[in-house]
């Protein structure tokens, strides 16, 4: 058994997803649950088309890691008319 990492994102009316590592392989669903179901399909769908087109199937998958930074704003006024401006610090 293959293990993926999927990206799902939420579309408004719907949710979208996509494998990292695995390009051009999609689903929707109208929920994350559907979405999911979807996408084990699609990978399915992709992987055998690459074996059949005679692609060669990837070997290794990226590795993922969630990093957590922390969010500064800063109310910073330019020609008159005052923004927010945002700068992300990694925390290590």
């Amino acid at each position: 058994m293959t293990e993926c990492t999927i990206v799902i994102e939420d579309a408004g009316s719907n949710f979208s997803a996509y494998v990292l590592g695995l390009d051009g392989c999609i689903a929707t669903g109208q929920t994350m649950e559907e979405v999911e179901i979807n996408m084990r399909d699609a990978i399915q769908f992709h992987l055998e088309g690459m074996r059949l087109h005679g692609d060669r199937l990837p070997s290794k998958m990226p590795i993922v890691k969630t990093v957590q930074v922390a969010l500064q704003t800063q109310l910073t006024s330019t020609k008159g008319r005052w923004t927010n401006a945002y700068r992300f610090v990694l925390e290590t």
